[in-house]
């Protein structure tokens, strides 16, 4: 939880100051530094893992998220001090490693002989997944809502979407 939400929190800081790049940059680094807090002891959290006993694609997995965590203090947007970074780029680099972390407990939980602690880790996936929904989907939802749905092609993009939150509820 706490990891996700600190990306999640530098994506949305991170994208306002390539909107505005003259605007105060206070929240970004202070988001930044809680990225780099929280990605440090989620580290220090795994460390103990023996992946040996584990299934081969929790180690792929928690690989795959340690490379991605120690890609984030590199990532070029972070000395990007003019704010030209492309925003799709830099939204889709976000995304990718919170949607990797966030499968990661879902790989994890999948494999666990304690079944107990098996729920609660998939809980842990379960509730990063629907707090990224909410972060991508609700702005557009409430745009949609303030136009009574006059875009057409915003309400046909979200739809599916809403469709199936609304099914597995």
């Amino acid at each position: 939880g706490a990891l996700t939400s600190a990306m999640q929190v530098e994506r949305q800081e991170t994208l306002a100051f390539l909107a505005d790049p003259a605007a105060p940059r206070d929240a970004l680094y202070a988001a930044r530094t809680e990225t780099d807090t929280r990605s440090a002891e989620y580290a220090v959290a795994i460390a103990p893992i023996d992946v040996s006993v584990l299934d081969a694609g929790v180690g792929e997995y928690l690989q795959l998220s340690r490379k991605a965590r120690e890609k984030l203090p590199t990532m070029p947007v972070r000395f990007d001090v003019t704010g030209t970074s492309l925003p799709t780029v830099v939204d889709a680099e976000y995304t990718a490693m919170i949607k990797l972390h966030v499968e990661t407990a879902r790989v994890i939980a999948d494999v666990l002989p304690d079944r107990s602690l098996a729920k609660y880790i998939d809980a842990y996936g379960l509730v990063g997944e629907a707090r990224e929904k909410v972060v991508r989907e609700l702005p557009t939802a409430v745009q949609i809502i303030s136009t009574g749905g006059s875009d057409a092609r915003a309400v046909v993009n979200l739809a599916p979407s809403v469709a199936v939150t609304t099914a597995l509820r």
